[in-house]
């Protein structure tokens, strides 16, 4: 079993524990040996809940709440069951909140979690069908691993993380997880190559110095200094390398590596933005998407600074046009701020994210990779990503109707699109649900439209369960994609349309117009197998928190 210990808490010596770790262990120690010495499972989860409950509490001093949380992942990380996998997930996403972990350390936990379950599940004769699913989590668990370590430039267990990682996949025919795996593959090839380059550049170095061949000394330093900058964004090596050489970029990688070591060493007011923009185009010339973001956050950080303290006049209105050049390029624009407070409250979110006018966002999925499914809350059927398509796959039993539902949520008097491809045999739709501001059990009212079976129904619309429009005519033929849009105008009014021709334009009768109604999600739904969707795009203003509920306008807070 893997052991997290106080060492992960970012206050905690490695050699002695802290106030709050002793704390833990007075507390806990003895009934976590006894749980874990136990042969009742139970036990663990019990214990491992309560501690939960504990860091839960914000009253608690937020060390003591992590290091609960660590516990709670040692309790039950290794038990292999249902219940016991559930709960050490749970654990292990408390503890990373509450302590940032390692992001090795915790993906070793999230794959030991993984694998146990497999594991037990497979020695308990599991049907094929039934592990399939436990093999594809531990897949999520080895290549986000090996990203991990390669972040870290340990090659070594990468590849060999990875190596486990294919065969799974090709043994159970894992398509969905190809994609992936192939781009950390392709990391570790460049992580290879960073440390071929790295070896051939100390190498010409040793034998410069050994020379006494200035100009051979500096090119290799210059080459030292590229690959540390320019893959790794790793500005004070790249620093430590280029100090000496006169070449035209010492200035502006030692002022952001000085600027980064404090951030009251700003660049002189006359040079300042030249070594912003300079930082800017480096970024732009990384070779790796971490290292332009390490570089072009450096130069943001210059900018702000400078702006606060120096900058006046038209250096202070370049100083701002570079600012958001900067922050664009690291990732720190205001709009991707917003999406990243998105994906913490929503719990991460797979699907490609773009902040429109208006306050309006957009999110798209190809479905290139499973992880997009984890946007979605299945309602019914066995809905999983096939061949670079969200697809709902060929089941023993026919449902009356599967559906899947967006976790994101939208404001109801606001603009709302769906758009989407789909293919399959009958009942081919969606739903646009509006939910209260007030009602605690989250029901929702339904605005349905389907397109027919090829052979006994046509399409229909309807609204909170009544049918407001129909057409026998139009029905789906097999083998045929259509292209669908669904739109709700924030007022009144509901668009159908299908491969570009209007269906219909259906204003709704009350509900659905009703202050009440505040928020609203979307669906997919397939009367029969097999079906498919893919190209989804919903646009629309979002809601902040997947639990915000707002109160209807006019009313009293």
């Amino acid at each position: 079993m893997l052991w997290l210990g106080a060492a992960t808490a970012p206050a905690a010596p490695a050699t002695q524990p802290t106030a709050e770790a002793k704390l833990v262990k007075d507390l806990y120690g003895r009934r976590i040996a006894e749980a874990m010495a136990s042969a009742d499972v139970q036990d663990n989860i019990e214990l491992a809940w309560e501690l939960m409950t504990a860091a839960a509490e914000s009253g608690n001093p937020p060390l003591v709440r992590h290091l609960l949380a660590v516990e709670a992942v040692r309790l039950t990380a290794s038990l292999g069951t249902a219940d016991g996998a559930s709960v050490a997930e749970q654990a292990l996403k408390m503890a990373d909140q509450l302590g940032a972990l390692d992001p090795v350390r915790k993906h070793r936990l999230a794959l030991e979690i993984a694998r146990q379950r497999y594991t037990t599940a497979h020695r308990a004769g599991a049907a094929r069908k039934l592990i399939a699913p436990m093999v594809s989590a531990v897949v999520n668990a080895e290549i986000s691993l090996a990203e991990a370590l390669l972040d870290k430039h340990e090659l070594a267990e990468a590849e060999s993380v990875l190596s486990d990682a294919r065969a799974m996949v090709n043994a159970y025919r894992l398509a969905e997880h190809k994609d992936r795996l192939d781009a950390a593959t392709r990391q570790a090839k460049t992580v290879r190559e960073r440390s071929l380059r790295i070896r051939r550049a100390e190498g010409s170095l040793a034998r410069a110095r050994e020379a006494g061949d200035e100009e051979g000394i500096k090119a290799a330093k210059k080459e030292l200094a590229f690959i540390y900058l320019l893959t790794d964004g790793d500005i004070a090596e790249a620093g430590s390398w280029l100090a000496g050489s006169g070449h035209p970029d010492e200035a502006a990688v030692a002022a952001a590596a000085a600027h980064r070591k404090d951030p009251k060493a700003i660049p002189p007011a006359d040079k300042c933005n030249d070594i912003v923009e300079k930082l800017c185009d480096l970024a732009q010339q990384a070779e790796t998407g971490k290292a332009g973001r390490c570089i072009a956050s450096a130069a943001a950080g210059i900018c702000r600074d400078s702006l606060g303290t120096q900058a006046k006049g038209p250096a202070a209105t370049k100083a701002r046009l570079l600012l958001t050049r900067a922050e664009r390029l690291a990732g720190e624009s205001p709009a991707d701020l917003f999406v990243g407070r998105l994906k913490m409250a929503y719990g991460g979110l797979a699907g490609k994210l773009e902040v429109l006018p208006g306050g309006c966002v957009r999110v798209s999925y190809d479905f290139s990779d499973d992880s997009q499914l984890g946007d979605w809350s299945v309602q019914e059927g066995p809905w999983k990503v096939a061949a670079s398509m969200q697809a709902l796959l060929a089941g023993p039993q026919r449902p009356g109707r599967a559906q899947i539902a967006s976790r994101l949520h939208f404001r109801a008097d606001k603009p709302l699109t769906l758009r989407y491809l789909v293919s399959g045999q009958q009942q081919l739709g969606g739903t646009i649900c509006f939910l209260r501001h007030n009602d605690p059990a989250f029901r929702a009212y339904e605005v349905r439209f389907e397109l027919g079976s090829y052979n006994n129904r046509g399409s229909s619309l309807r609204d909170g369960g009544r049918q407001v429009w129909n057409s026998p005519r139009v029905r789906v033929a097999r083998g045929s994609t259509y292209r669908v849009e669904a739109a709700w105008d924030g007022q009144s009014t509901f668009t159908w349309t299908v491969n570009d021709q209007l269906l219909c334009r259906q204003e709704t009768p009350h509900a659905a117009r009703e202050p009440q109604y505040t928020s609203v999600y979307v669906g997919l739904e397939a009367g029969d197998y097999p079906a498919g969707f893919d190209d989804v795009v919903i646009e629309g203003v979002v809601i902040e928190r997947p639990s915000q509920r707002l109160e209807p306008a006019g009313t009293s807070r």
